[in-house]
This record gives C-alpha cells, structure tokens and sequence, in this order.
C-alpha cells in the first residue's frame, strides 16, 4: 500500500479507512498513523487487532467479528432451527460488539 502510492492517488479531502485481513509490517503501521486522512484501521478479528496494539496507528485502530458462513440450501427448507439460531445468535453478538467498540474508538 505504502510503495504503491495507493493512498496518495485519494484526494485530501476524502476520508479512508483501511481494511486490513493480515498483520501489517511495522513501516505500514507507522505510514496509517502519520496519514490524516485515514481515519480507521480495520483488521479482521480482535485477535489481529491486538497484534497492532503497540503500533502508533492503534488509536486508529477497530476490528469485527469475522461472519459465520451458512451453506445455501436449494429450497431453504433444510436449514436446521439450531443453525438458524447460531447463525442469529453470531449476528446479535457482532452487533453488540459493534456498536460498543464504536465508543472507543476517537473520531
């Protein structure tokens, strides 16, 4: 992202937020945190999130749960009650983390 010059070809007045699935190297950390325009840094589970907790970029920095895949039925009627409520209850809890984590994060 950095050497790519990704960043530089958004206008200023736009504001970014990064999506980040992997562990960034410490450069990439350093470059998120000194960019003004990039305003969150989104890693994929909280367990990439906390590998980045010692970066200057972590004020920036918020995860999400990954999803809970459910295979497509052909006719829908063979999803089972107990997925269908794992499915939700995943969905419910994400939420809730959501929009708790929402109030750490500075703006």
């Amino acid at each position: 992202m950095v050497a790519a010059g990704v960043i530089e070809s958004i206008p200023d007045r736009i504001p970014v937020i990064a999506w980040t699935h992997n562990h960034l190297k410490s450069t990439t950390l350093s470059y998120l945190a000194r960019r003004e325009q990039i305003k969150r840094v989104v890693y994929v589970g909280r367990e990439q999130c906390a590998l980045a907790a010692g970066a200057p970029s972590h004020y920036k920095s918020t995860y999400i749960v990954p999803g809970f895949y459910v295979t497509p039925c052909s006719n829908g009627s063979n999803i089972s009650k107990e997925r269908r409520a794992v499915s939700k209850l995943q969905t419910r809890n994400a939420d809730a983390l959501l929009s708790s984590n929402r109030g750490t994060v500075n703006s």
